[in-house]
């Protein structure tokens, strides 16, 4: 699942290098320059703040120009076309949406394209050609003055989030091409992470041992990490958000892979993935089938898991358990954080929630 991120295309007679979207549907790029080494990427501020499966990228660049003189660069934004199962707004034209760049305070024109593969010729949208008649990449390309010393970029879009086996919800972006500017380094790099409260985000670590994690807000930075062949090529740490966000710095940062990070299970701080042994296999069954109309009643569950089905549900909003036996059976998890000042009465839960916790008491009724 490594991402390739190396790739030349050829355009009137200029060549340029461009992030490539890879592996998933959701990725960005930094931008970064047409064989450009004098240029040197001097900060970076990334900022993901997602909802309802979709992120919305922030990306705050300064770059130094050492010359007396100002330096051009074609930059090329690249991302991949949409699988064919995906929703309406995944659309090739659509995939990368809201899509801006603003340099020195000023919003850059750009033109978009396709192409078939990473060496292929560049093709205009038509509205005459058929979806199946497209497959490959998308490119937006944009011309970047860099005038002598500081120079300030603001690149943002939005994409929807993609998912993979036994994970709900995949946000990527390619950092790798941070080496490609002057150095070979982001000098200062700040990742800065929202998927909004009380949630559970897994996250690739890329960003070496002197990297600084912080919570911007409430919750735990997990000394678990996952070892599963999903996250075989990665160094996954776990991130829990009871409010607020997740942020990351990082100086001098030549990155080997790219930014990786999102929700195993977007209800459940359970999975099949990385649970097994803890729980049946029938109960972490059943953590799929609660969240679906279908098949919840006919969930093979005693009704003591059903217990701790229901307490799971309040261990994730961190409430403190008077009985022992479930206090200690919770408190194995790095997630679980609780909190004696919180009542029961006044757990919030979501909109979700709320109906498992319905189908959960309804199951309770069921099996006695």
């Amino acid at each position: 699942m490594k991402t390739l991120i190396k790739f030349f295309v050829f355009l009137l007679s200029v060549h340029f290098i461009f992030g490539n979207d890879g592996t998933f549907l959701s990725n960005g790029s930094v931008i970064y320059p047409i064989n450009e080494t004098k240029i040197s990427l001097e900060k970076e501020i990334l900022s993901f703040k997602c909802k309802d499966r979709t992120a919305s990228v922030n990306v705050y660049f300064e770059f130094n120009n050492p010359e007396n003189y100002p330096i051009k660069s074609l930059v090329g934004f690249v991302s991949p076309f949409y699988n064919y199962d995906l929703p309406e707004n995944n659309k090739p034209e659509k995939l990368i949406r809201k899509f801006f760049v603003v340099v020195n305070d000023k919003i850059l024109p750009y033109t978009k394209k396709w192409s078939q593969c990473d060496t292929c010729q560049l093709n205009d949208f038509s509205n005459q050609l058929n979806e199946e008649d497209m497959s490959g990449q998308i490119i937006h390309l944009f011309e970047v003055e860099f005038r002598p010393g500081i120079n300030r970029i603001s690149h943002s879009y939005e994409f929807s989030a993609s998912s993979y086996v036994y994970l709900d919800e995949i946000y990527t972006y390619v950092l790798e091409t941070g080496k490609k500017w002057a150095g070979g380094k982001i000098k200062d790099f700040t990742l800065e992470i929202d998927c909004g409260d009380n949630q559970l985000i897994f996250i690739d670590d890329i960003f070496g041992k002197d990297a600084e994690w912080a919570i911007v807000g409430s919750g735990r930075i997990c000394n678990e990490k996952i070892k599963e062949d999903v996250f075989e090529d990665y160094d996954i740490r776990l991130v829990r958000i009871i409010s607020g966000s997740l942020k990351i710095q990082a100086k001098n940062l030549s990155p080997e892979r790219n930014v990786y990070f999102g929700l195993i299970d977007n209800t459940w701080f359970v999975s099949r993935m990385f649970n097994k042994g803890k729980f049946s296999e029938d109960f972490l069954l059943a953590l799929s089938d609660i969240k679906y109309d279908d098949f919840y009643r006919e969930i093979q569950l005693n009704p003591k898991e059903i217990q701790l089905l229901r307490n799971l549900l309040y261990a994730q909003y961190n409430y403190d358990f008077k009985n022992k036996e479930y206090k200690d059976f919770f408190s194995q998890f790095d997630w679980y954080m609780p909190d004696p000042n919180l009542k029961m009465e006044d757990i919030k839960f979501s909109e979700t929630h709320k109906k498992c916790l319905k189908r959960i008491i309804e199951l309770e009724k069921i099996k006695k």
